[in-house]
């Protein structure tokens, strides 16, 4: 049982991260011919084709994929609690959970492009298609960075300052919601 919630529980959240995925490229205004964004948007093509077949907006469409991504959150909330407890329910808890594994989910998206981004640029010293990728990602949030936080000599710590933001707002919200903000 541990383990079909533990299977359930990740197969939810990587299909979130994927839609928060997608969700950023189209936000960025990234390469959509990039490999990277192709597997992103071939991967979440399944629940989002029938929407861009309906909505012509995009502006409409950002918002119906984070209500889908909120739905599927607000889902595996349910579902876990069905494995846990083999019975069917839903309480008002999952909307405000399903809000916050939202804001959550995001942070962590930020945080491993981040992370990755900096992790390639320190390894391989020549552009290719992944750092690429993930520069036009976080290229919006490291600039903001930028020119908020100046350079230390030739050092740009600009990565470092996002990810020690992102972990505070962790510790925030672990230190308000101790109960909930770890099952998220």
């Amino acid at each position: 049982m541990i383990f079909s919630m533990f299977i359930s529980r990740d197969i939810i959240d990587i299909y979130a991260m994927l839609l928060f995925m997608r969700l950023w490229i189209e936000w960025a205004l990234s390469d959509v011919c990039n490999p990277m964004s192709i597997i992103i948007i071939n991967s979440t093509k399944i629940t989002i084709f029938p929407l861009i077949s309906i909505i012509t907006n995009s502006y409409f469409l950002y918002i119906l994929i984070l209500l889908e991504m909120y739905i599927l959150l607000i889902f595996k909330y349910c579902f876990l609690y069905f494995l846990k407890i083999r019975l069917m329910k839903f309480e008002y808890i999952y909307l405000i959970m399903g809000i916050f594994s939202l804001i959550k989910s995001y942070g962590y998206i930020i945080f491993w492009n981040v992370t990755i981004r900096s992790f390639i640029s320190w390894v391989n010293r020549k552009v290719n298609v992944m750092e690429y990728f993930f520069i036009e990602l976080t290229e919006p949030i490291m600039k903001v960075c930028r020119h908020l936080v100046p350079k230390i000599g030739n050092i740009d710590i600009s990565a470092m300052v996002i990810v020690l933001v992102l972990y505070f707002l962790n510790f925030i919200g672990a230190s308000i919601f101790p109960n909930v903000w770890y099952l998220l």
